[in-house]
């Protein structure tokens, strides 16, 4: 019997984005902002363990507003998720609380991603 070994790495989360993209393109918004939710808690929790980069987390982020965007900056999801996909485009900076842009501050992230879980569907 052969073992198959999962040699992916963390960074291959980014795979995640096109997904986001086919929920935003099929009109499964609400779901789209669900993922998003889930996603940022669980990378927190893998960068805050120290199981995951600041700059591994960024990417993820940094890939699914590239796939969302045409260069706007604007998509149809709600503010809490376009906030988070915006701070989490700065996860490399996770633990500076100085300078000219401090990384993202847990307890925000979980307040956005708990208020779009919570909230009921539009």
């Amino acid at each position: 019997m052969n073992s198959v070994t999962d040699t992916r790495g963390p960074a291959d989360l980014t795979d995640i984005a096109d997904r986001v993209v086919d929920l935003v393109r099929g009109s499964l918004i609400r779901e789209a902002e669900v993922v998003i939710a889930f996603l940022t808690l669980w990378i927190l929790e893998r960068v805050e363990s120290g199981r995951m980069s600041g700059e591994q987390a960024d990417d993820v982020f940094t890939t699914l507003d590239m796939r969302l965007t045409d260069g706007s900056r604007q998509y149809p999801l709600c503010d809490e998720a376009q906030e988070l996909i915006f701070e989490g485009e700065h996860f490399h900076h996770f633990g500076e609380t100085e300078g000219p842009t401090p990384g993202p501050r847990p307890d925000y992230l979980r307040t956005l991603a708990f208020k779009i879980l919570k909230t009921p569907e539009r």
